[in-house]
């Protein structure tokens, strides 16, 4: 299940990538003079013909056999557990306190290494450990009520923040590429180097709310191994 799985989000990732750098393209022409927004006509076509084939991708692996045997595997895996599970077996606090107290180690171990000069890939993998967190604590939230929301709501903070990081250095990326490969003439290389700076600022920005977010979502997890317990 896991390799299809992964698979699969991958082409819902390629996407939703492409929709976020389009979106970027109204800041972009706010963010050029003038006389460089012309440039962008030709990166808007890039960018819309990249997400046709990304979507057309998508399409075929949902029409394709991978994703009904996907749906099979997890059908598998509920059978399979209901079957194994005991009537008088185990609370939920007993099953999901230890996975989410080993993620929520994983996690402070992670974000507590970032510093001014981590590379971007390091905040990239905090955020997915910080989504998969997020995703078990939902799982059990209807064991705990509303005792979990300070978590929940520290946690979806961080992952905005971290995604909108993220989101910039992809875009820069991206446009670093057009403009080596694609872009011709001195005012276009121009205006993609302005708009490359543009994302850098993006990104350091959200790198100096990082520390602040980050003390946040400490404070509201601080007790959560014993929520998990009570």
């Amino acid at each position: 299940v896991e390799p299809r799985l992964t698979w699969l989000a991958g082409r819902l990732g390629a996407v939703r990538d492409l929709d976020v750098h389009l979106a970027h393209l109204a800041d972009y022409r706010e963010a050029l003079a003038a006389h460089h927004v012309a440039a962008l006509d030709g990166y808007e076509n890039h960018l819309r013909t990249l997400r046709r084939q990304a979507r057309r991708r998508l399409v075929e692996a949902l029409d394709g056999r991978a994703y009904p045997e996907l749906l099979d595997g997890f059908r598998g895996l509920l059978d399979a557990a209901a079957r194994q599970a005991p009537a008088d077996g185990p609370k939920v606090a007993a099953l999901a306190g230890p996975a989410v107290e080993e993620m929520l180690e994983r996690v402070l171990s992670r974000g507590r290494a970032i510093d001014d000069d981590a590379p971007a890939k390091r905040l990239h993998r905090l955020r997915i450990d910080v989504k998969r967190l997020r995703y078990q604590l939902e799982a059990v939230t209807a064991a705990y009520g509303r005792t979990l929301d300070p978590a929940l709501d520290a946690l979806k903070r961080l992952q905005d923040q971290l995604g909108l990081h993220q989101d910039a250095d992809v875009a820069r990326a991206h446009l670093a590429h057009y403009r080596k490969a694609f872009a011709e003439g001195k005012r276009a290389r121009k205006a993609f180097k302005h708009l490359i700076e543009f994302e850098q600022r993006r990104a350091r920005r959200q790198r100096k709310r990082f520390r602040r977010t980050w003390a946040r979502f400490e404070k509201a997890t601080a007790d959560l191994p014993a929520r998990l317990k009570a």
